[in-house]
């Protein structure tokens, strides 16, 4: 969801080879977040698309990179790919996920499928060995399109309806996500403008949307000087 790239309780619902060790300081706070959090996943495991996405979640759930926090309205998820720039040079960061406190256990699944979807794409590209920069428009396709699918299988389990989800901003949302879907079935260049006047529409700046994104392993990334 509205993707911020920076440049850059354990639940017995959940199958037992996930043990996740949120680096989060034990508060009460912080109890009700991992559970929520928790919540979110097993919901998300328990689908055809989370299964596929489990082994990412996994990795970064146990390096403490999946966690909560208090976004504005209307931001419901944010993601970093993990090689920035300071002082002029590339470093490793490692890839993140934050998530809004405020959703739901079926809009936080959403959000969640929609930024590990970006995760997975980063991964099978550097594990493909394809470093050609790719626009941030691709990514957004491929994950809202996910989120489509997702949304429609928790509909078919009869876990969620879709018009409950994301409140107000319900119809806009589900038009983004229907968009993505039509476009990476049937693609087309005035589809392709359509999708991106409306995620401009709905805040993402046109200049973000087509910036690119060289994929770059933890070993091409680290000391690389910024050109």
């Amino acid at each position: 969801m509205r993707l911020f790239i920076i440049i850059s309780v354990f639940s017995s619902c959940l199958n037992a080879d996930i043990n996740y060790a949120l680096k989060i300081p034990q508060t009460e706070n912080s109890t009700v977040k991992r559970q929520k959090l928790f919540e979110a996943i097993a919901l998300t495991v328990n689908t055809n698309i989370g299964k596929q996405l489990k082994p990412y979640i996994n990795e970064l759930m146990q390096q403490g990179k999946i966690q909560l926090s208090d976004l504005q309205k209307g931001h419901y998820g944010e993601s970093g790919e993990g090689c920035v720039v300071k002082s002029g040079k590339y470093f490793y960061e490692g890839y993140f996920i934050l998530l809004n406190e405020k959703l739901s256990t079926a809009e936080l699944a959403s959000a969640l499928v929609h930024e590990i979807s970006h995760y997975q794409m980063i991964k099978k590209m550097i594990d493909a060995g394809y470093t050609q920069p790719v626009k941030v428009s691709t990514f957004e396709i491929s994950a809202f399109a996910t989120q489509y699918e997702f949304i429609k299988e928790l509909e078919q389990l009869k876990r969620v309806n879709h018009q409950s989800l994301f409140t107000d901003e319900n119809k806009i949302i589900s038009n983004i996500i229907h968009s993505a879907y039509k476009l990476r079935t049937n693609w087309s260049d005035v589809s392709y403008d359509a999708f991106l006047k409306q995620l401009i529409d709905y805040g993402y700046p046109y200049t973000e949307l087509n910036r690119t994104i060289s994929q770059r392993t933890e070993k091409q990334c680290v000391g690389l000087v910024y050109k």
